[in-house]
């Protein structure tokens, strides 16, 4: 099993590859699908990624941390047997994968599979 954090400059750029790699669909109506899960993988897509920018707010809980996105569109991915081959074009948005022996970047989310 091999997860992979894949970081893309934006939403729609996400989009074009799950469509050109065929883990997402656009139909007629322009609505999105994107299959989550197979025998072979499951993805969950996180999406904006929300940093503290180091300030906080008042709340009635106490002073919250603001938090703003980092601007780019974030998914993670598991290859459940570990033997999917890698799109030719995927290298470029990997982030992160678990078999790489590096520790998960520090500015990435925590999103992780149970």
């Amino acid at each position: 099993m091999i997860d992979y954090l894949l970081v893309f400059p934006d939403k729609v750029t996400a989009i074009q590859f799950g469509v050109a790699n065929g883990y997402t669909e656009v139909n007629e109506s322009g609505d999105v699908f994107t299959n989550l899960t197979t025998q072979d993988y499951c993805l969950t897509v996180i999406g904006d990624h929300l940093v503290p920018t180091g300030e906080t707010e008042p709340s009635p809980f106490g002073d919250l941390p603001i938090k703003e996105s980092d601007g780019k569109h974030w998914v993670l991915f598991r290859d459940i047997k570990g033997s999917l081959e890698i799109p030719a074009n995927a290298e470029q948005y990997i982030s992160w994968r678990s078999d790489s022996g590096e520790d998960r970047p520090t500015d990435a989310p925590d999103r992780v599979f149970a």
